[in-house]
């Protein structure tokens, strides 16, 4: 499933409406953890393609979609706007143990959680320049209780 949708948070809210509905009929997922933990996911990544990627510009795009591939549930969030700087990111995100705010690269540590609190809830992330991807093996998912 693939939506296009205008850099604003009515935006954002009506398509994590229309995702949620296709993860619960369409791809059957009924544990309400992890339908917690999607909806979180795809906020998180949403919100920040809106706030930072595109800078609350609502004729910039975000492109979002979420797919099931190889036992795999994947969201991808592609925006329009320049990037944090993802290599320093994804190399804090792969360290054992906590992530501390001043491990964080110079703009996200004032935040301090969104992408380090979906990589704590067991989502990999891939981070490129305007572009974000995080996803989680099916089998993970549905052993969940």
């Amino acid at each position: 499933m693939e939506i296009t949708l205008a850099s604003t948070y009515e935006q954002v809210d009506g398509a994590i409406k229309n995702v949620m509905a296709y993860a619960a009929c369409g791809l059957g997922l009924s544990n309400g953890r992890f339908l917690f933990e999607l909806d979180f996911v795809m906020r998180e990544l949403l919100n920040n393609a809106v706030e930072h990627g595109n800078g609350g510009n609502p004729d910039k795009m975000i492109v979002f979609e979420i797919k099931t591939e190889d036992a795999i549930l994947q969201v991808c969030v592609v925006d329009e706007g320049a990037c944090f700087d993802g290599q320093a990111l994804a190399k804090i995100l792969r360290q054992a143990g906590p992530v501390r705010a001043a491990m964080l690269p110079e703009g996200l540590a004032e935040r301090r959680r969104g992408l380090v609190t979906i990589a704590q809830l067991g989502w990999i992330l891939e981070v490129s320049p305007g572009r974000v991807v995080a996803w989680r093996r099916m089998s993970d998912i549905l052993a969940e209780k």
